[in-house]
């Protein structure tokens, strides 16, 4: 699946949750951090979007599909540089301020 995003809820220990995190949380005016470069991309759909997908997936006739099943669910790809400027257009700079760039070792290794 590509990642939830933006998902309800707290933010949580999922590598991936930074996404949402960005996102949601100066929405509501808590401060977020960023653990990776604002060029990183990544794979995204809504938590309505993954649901449908699902259960399509699960209405699939398996005998026209096969034994060997390899399903890709669709999405956007999208740096957080776009996700970035995608808030500042819906909830302007005060908003974009409260992302925090923390890069993170979990992200970057040699």
């Amino acid at each position: 699946l590509p990642t939830i995003s933006v998902r309800p809820g707290l933010p949580n220990a999922a590598a991936s949750g930074f996404f949402s995190n960005i996102i949601r949380e100066p929405l509501v005016g808590k401060e977020a951090l960023l653990p990776v470069l604002e060029g990183t991309r990544h794979w995204h759909a809504s938590p309505r979007s993954a649901v449908g997908f699902l259960v399509h997936a699960a209405t699939l006739d398996g005998e026209r599909v096969g034994p060997r099943r390899s399903i890709n669910m669709p999405g956007i790809s999208v740096t957080v540089t776009e996700q970035i400027e995608a808030l500042r257009r819906v909830a302007g700079d005060g908003a974009v301020s409260r992302i925090k760039k923390q890069l993170s070792r979990l992200f970057f290794w040699q």
